[in-house]
């Protein structure tokens, strides 16, 4: 394939995934599940020059911070500005995936499926349109890794210290966003250290830039754990015995296995489309499997429905009901597509491990003959599955256990996707024939890209509505301390009312009906509630905003509900503070 028709394809993913940003339509002027803490640490950094935590972001988010802070200095405080800031890291991550691709001997149209099926999928969608640390920590990570490659392929040793220095600097920015990614700068050179190991001076120059890539981050660990609003980091012992524990460590690796499954369906799927090239008894083998898989989830659909883990993959889109707002939500995923979902990844993912088989078993070699003769044939792919493959694995296993202490997300496995979907991919085209099409994969990722567009779209609707609700009772004299909108607005109101968030039980069991966020937000005293649904303990509506979707149902409604007792006299405008709260509801009548 020539350069023009490779960089039509690379074109034409930046134009993909432009549009994809563009349909989403990310204009609010308030928070998008995290983002509105890291907005408010980018506002103080401009107005103070220091970095300050406010007691719920955990992550260290320095890079992200300051480039924050200067676009507020030279903008202005917007939401919408600092959102696009986080565009060139959702483009820069689909286009370092598809020159590794084309690197490790991807062509161009499936190293563009890859990259597409990274950046497209319902999870990725939604990070690429926050300001949040996750994207720019995981764009960052895989600019380190295509550094680590080029320093390991370069010819001079000059030219390789340089791309290694690249990986070192990025890696570090990538770390300190989020400190899981300080593992990827030492585990990336140190790959190249051993492949280039003949070279004496380069790979002393390689342990070098180690101790200071570890020296760096243990500073910068140690400077962030010292900051007011960070919270201690402690493991909490799950059933206080061994097997509690082992069932949580077990469960969890289960949950983010089959999630990552999930997010590489667009190039596993491509293995289930050749299933008729297995050997007889493998493919009994697949078949088998995929039909107990079935069996299970007839008697038991609730167990394998996909999608698994959340938060930003879900039946309900992004989100589940009650977890950023109170009220319910559509299911927009019907049961049976669910079940048909998680089918297709168990056949598609046993189909591939059948593959596997069958590739380890087909040779007559030994084993030392064939690594000796993969390696030869395959250097550039083996070096990059040499550098890439600890870091995932110790990725993979932090995060496991990380979950006696924190909940999981699936955007946590987003982060980290692109590299075993090169590895698969690669497996894939290193099998495939003249005759092998990728025209599943592209289905997949099309469905994939429309559903998260869709769905992420739908979710800035319904916080534009949800604001709308807000400014209307704050209009009615209400003070935010007296409403409670979900999530994003009620920590930017005890931001607003306190500068940090605290941890007060007490906050929690004093409001009228349960919300978890509740127990963050003491400053918030809510007599009137902006929900999706009504809510039975409370009291009567104040008002009905109409708005409109994509998805079913298209026409909803915003709903102001007051709380089952009055609005107290405290809730007053200080401008006006002969203002009756209580008169709310007769004046909105």
């Amino acid at each position: 394939m020539g350069k023009n028709s490779s960089a039509l394809w690379l074109v034409t993913c930046v134009i993909v995934t432009l549009l994809a940003v563009i349909l989403v339509h990310p204009v609010l002027d308030s928070g998008f599940n995290d983002d509105w803490s890291y907005v408010r640490m980018a506002e103080r950094f401009a107005n103070t020059g220091h970095i300050t935590y406010d007691g719920w972001t955990q992550p260290m988010g320095v890079p992200l911070t300051v480039i924050g802070g200067i676009l507020v200095r030279l903008f202005g405080f917007s939401y919408l500005v600092l959102r696009l800031s986080v565009l060139p890291f959702f483009l820069g991550s689909m286009v370092m995936v598809w020159l590794i691709g084309r690197r490790i001997g991807l062509p161009a149209s499936l190293a563009s499926l890859v990259s597409l099926s990274v950046v497209l999928s319902p999870v990725a969608i939604p990070l690429g349109v926050a300001f949040s640390t996750d994207l720019p920590a995981a764009a960052l990570t895989i600019l380190a890794a295509y550094c680590a490659m080029r320093g390991e392929a370069a010819e001079k040793q000059g030219t390789a210290m340089a791309w290694l220095c690249g990986a070192a600097v990025t890696g570090i920015l990538a770390g300190m966003n989020r400190q899981i990614f300080w593992a990827a700068p030492p585990i990336l050179i140190g790959a190249v250290a051993y492949l280039r190991r003949g070279e004496r001076s380069f790979a002393l120059g390689a342990i070098a830039l180690i101790v200071v890539t570890v020296a760096i981050s243990t500073v910068a660990m140690e400077w962030h754990a010292r900051q007011p609003g960070i919270r201690e980091n402690s493991i909490e012992i799950i059933n206080a015995h061994g097997l509690g524990i082992a069932k949580k460590l077990v469960k969890e690796t289960v949950q983010l296995g089959r999630t990552l499954l999930l997010l590489m369906l667009p190039i596993l799927v491509l293995f289930l489309a050749r299933a008729g090239a297995l050997r007889r008894k493998i493919l009994f083998a697949v078949a088998g499997f995929t039909i107990l898989f079935g069996v299970v989830g007839y008697f038991r659909p609730h167990v394998i429905r996909a999608p698994w883990m959340g938060n930003l993959f879900t039946e309900f889109g992004p989100f589940y009901p009650r977890e950023v707002m109170l009220g319910l939500k559509p299911s927009l995923i019907p049961h049976a597509v669910q079940v048909l979902l998680a089918l297709l990844v168990c056949a598609s993912a046993a189909s591939a491990t059948g593959f596997a088989w069958q590739f380890a078993t087909s040779s007559q070699e030994s084993i030392r003959q064939r690594l000796d003769r993969e390696w030869n044939d395959h250097k550039t792919f083996w070096a990059f599955a040499l550098a890439t493959v600890p870091f995932f694995l110790l990725y993979f296993g932090m995060l496991v256990f990380r979950s006696l202490s924190f909940a999981n997300f699936d955007r946590y496995m987003a982060a980290i996707v692109a590299f075993p979907a090169l590895f698969v991919a690669w497996f894939w085209h290193r099998l495939a024939t003249a005759r092998s099409s990728a025209i599943a994969g592209w289905i997949v990722v099309a469905l994939f890209a429309a559903f998260g567009t869709a769905a992420t779209h739908d979710i800035f609707a319904v916080y534009r509505a949800r604001l709308a609700a807000a400014d209307w009772v704050t209009a009615h004299e209400v003070p935010r301390r007296c409403l409670t909108a979900g999530y994003e607005y009620d920590g930017d109101t005890q931001l607003l009312a306190q500068g940090t968030l605290v941890d007060d039980l007490a906050s929690l069991n004093s409001k009228a009906i349960d919300f978890w966020f509740f127990e963050w937000t003491p400053a918030i005293q809510p007599c009137m509630y902006v929900v999706l649904t009504p809510e039975p303990k409370l009291g009567p509506f104040a008002t009905k905003l109409p708005y409109s979707t994509w998805l079913s149902p298209r026409q909803r409604v915003m709903l102001v509900q007051r709380g089952p007792q009055p609005c107290p006299a405290s809730c007053t405008r200080p401008q006006d503070p002969g203002y009756h709260a209580g008169n709310l509801m007769e004046q909105s009548h």
